[in-house]
């Protein structure tokens, strides 16, 4: 069992009551980088093994080929199955897999860890070889269900398998979070526990990583937080949470940016153009940031939440980019794609200062009480894009404009606060 595994109990229930039934034989378990997919994996695992189960683990990490992924599986039960006659050793990888399958008769599991080097490399051949393996094997055998973990939603294999059930995992529950960290850290505060929760946004990979620093500084936690949040506003915090001596699957830095990089150049622009936006956004405003239609928008933004790098918001047709993620992609922006930035920036800021001018048409044509509830829901997102706006040369002559013409407007909205638009 992974050391400290708290909180997940109702998603073990959810995946452990999806593989009591013999018709779900393939469940896949997905979600962001360090949330804890292998550590619910391997519980999971646990609890059959505990029921009498065959089970049978396997790390796909680094495998790219449908063929590395026969013969893993294949060494994996020769172990178990001795079958060396010439005739079976002159069949293929695929068919002796599968015949060895086909003669096991007990109810078995196979839970195949880290797959997303196979079903995210970018060659669909691979992807396709790798569907067409996994659907032969559980054809030959169906008493066998097979685990998976990647970080992108499998949901296209629902057109392959009809049992195919998923399982995504989110961050800790609050609760759960500060359980966490009072296991790590013997002598925290409640103030202190909640600090680490919120610094981290729940992740439990970034909780055990920073509460480990706590623990190596042999100071009080209080102290090394003040310390961490000052480092924390010039440098980026998913750096200063890893270990540089830990091995890359432990490291968040690692961990987030092989993300990054399973992108296309076309993705990495969006994503960074993004996360100018605040945590929880909506389609059409991410629409004017990333200079496309609704309709390509959504199907990016929808691109995005399969691949575990945004989350459904709260609201309809509202996406939220965990802290996490959010402040990686900021760091790339600010660091390697400037122009990008930029890029995006103005077109927020047009978008604001156009949403002002329809604004002020509404309140001039007699629907101000509609004017006013509308500005007010996106005040602080309309002031910064005016002033920023107002001290670029390129867009400031419109935007003065725009302010001239909504000079009753704003005397009406902040007629307490006269000095805000001098």
């Amino acid at each position: 069992m992974v050391p400290n595994f708290t909180g997940r109990q109702s998603e073990c229930e959810e995946i452990m009551g999806h593989l009591a039934s013999e018709s779900n034989q393939l469940v896949s378990i997905w979600g962001s980088p360090g949330f804890g997919k292998t550590s619910v994996a391997i519980a999971v695992g646990h609890d059959l093994r505990n029921m009498g189960m065959p089970v049978c683990w396997l790390s796909l990490r680094g495998l790219r080929s449908k063929a590395a992924l026969a013969s893993k599986i294949l060494s994996c039960i020769r172990r178990s199955v001795i079958n060396e006659q010439p005739s079976f050793l002159r069949l293929s990888l695929d068919d002796q897999l599968c015949q060895l399958l086909s003669e096991t008769s007990e109810r078995s599991f196979f839970i195949l860890d880290n797959a997303d080097d196979l079903l995210e490399s970018g060659d669909s051949d691979v992807k396709e070889d790798v569907l067409q393996l996994i659907e032969e094997i559980l054809r030959r055998n169906e008493r066998l269900t097979i685990v998976v973990t990647t970080r992108e939603s499998l949901e296209f294999m629902n057109v392959h398998f009809q049992g195919h059930k998923s399982v995504r995992i989110r961050t800790l529950e609050e609760a759960h979070a500060q359980t966490l960290v009072q296991e790590l850290l013997s002598n925290v505060s409640s103030l202190e526990c909640r600090r680490i929760t919120q610094i981290c946004g729940f992740v439990p990979l970034a909780i055990k990583l920073l509460c480990c620093s706590i623990s190596e500084y042999k100071a009080q936690p209080s102290q090394f937080l003040d310390e961490f949040m000052q480092h924390s506003a010039s440098a980026s915090i998913i750096e200063m949470l890893d270990n540089a001596d830990s091995p890359p699957n432990h490291r968040l830095q690692f961990l987030v940016s092989s993300s990054f990089q399973r992108l296309n150049a076309q993705e990495r622009e969006a994503l960074v153009s993004l996360s100018i936006l605040p945590d929880n956004f909506g389609s059409e405003v991410a629409a004017a940031v990333l200079g496309k239609n609704t309709f390509q928008t959504n199907k990016m933004l929808q691109n995005f939440r399969r691949k575990s790098l945004l989350d459904s918001g709260l609201q309809e047709e509202f996406f939220t980019m965990h802290k996490l993620i959010h402040t990686f992609a900021r760091e790339k922006g600010l660091n390697e794609m400037k122009d990008t930035v930029l890029k995006s920036k103005n077109h927020l800021n047009s978008f604001y200062s156009s949403l002002f001018e329809k604004l002020n048409r509404k309140y001039l044509t007699g629907h101000s009480m509609e004017a006013f509830l509308e500005f007010y829901k996106d005040e602080q997102s309309i002031v910064q894009s005016l002033l920023e706006s107002l001290s670029d040369p390129i867009t400031a002559r419109a935007v003065f404009e725009v302010l001239a013409k909504g000079e009753l407007f704003l005397d009406n909205l902040y007629f307490l606060e006269g000095s805000t638009f001098d």
